[in-house]
């Protein structure tokens, strides 16, 4: 008695589904995308990303005030190479690859695009701080995602000494 019951209700909560008058038939839209196409549920960490860099840029800024270069090329040092560590905490090792480019070429191309002029060195330093910010951004920004679950049908194998199976599994 009661797994109709459930059914019913389950079709009244159903997406598409509209109370209809007395004696009317509507039929309950078909999903849009197929139970089989699996979806990615990806979370943003670049939260911690941001708070490493906003303390590089911190210690940068005091040491330069104060003409502390060691502390400045310290501050530099985290956030080209260690920052990109985070993702790789994350077990993204491509993305750790593409955040050192990132934070390595984006500043050397916008001090070079900079210093095009060639009659100062204000043009690549101003090139390079724009090349840094915009790479630091980036890699904040859009490639600190990760997925964290998989939704659809699953195959599924599990093999012990007792016994081995294998199904599908589907999550919604």
């Amino acid at each position: 008695m009661s797994l109709p019951w459930a059914l019913s209700l389950a079709l009244l909560a159903a997406p598409g589904f509209e109370a209809s008058a007395p004696g009317e038939t509507k039929a309950l839209t078909p999903p849009t995308t197929p139970p089989w196409k699996n979806e990615e549920v990806r979370e943003w960490y670049g939260w911690q990303l941001i708070i490493a860099d906003l303390t590089c840029l911190g210690v940068m800024m005091v040491s330069g005030s104060l003409e502390v270069a060691p502390v400045f090329l310290t501050g530099i040092t985290t956030m080209v190479v260690g920052v990109p560590v985070l993702h790789g905490m994350h077990g993204r090792p491509i993305t750790v690859i593409q955040s050192y480019a990132l934070r390595i070429g984006g500043p050397l191309l916008g001090a070079l695009i900079g210093g095009q002029g060639g009659r100062s060195d204000s043009g690549s330093t101003a090139g390079l701080v724009v090349g840094a910010v915009l790479a630091v951004l980036i890699d904040d920004l859009l490639l600190s995602h990760e997925v964290v679950e998989v939704r659809g049908l699953q195959p599924v194998v599990e093999v012990s000494e007792e016994r081995s199976q294998a199904g599908i599994s589907w999550s919604f």
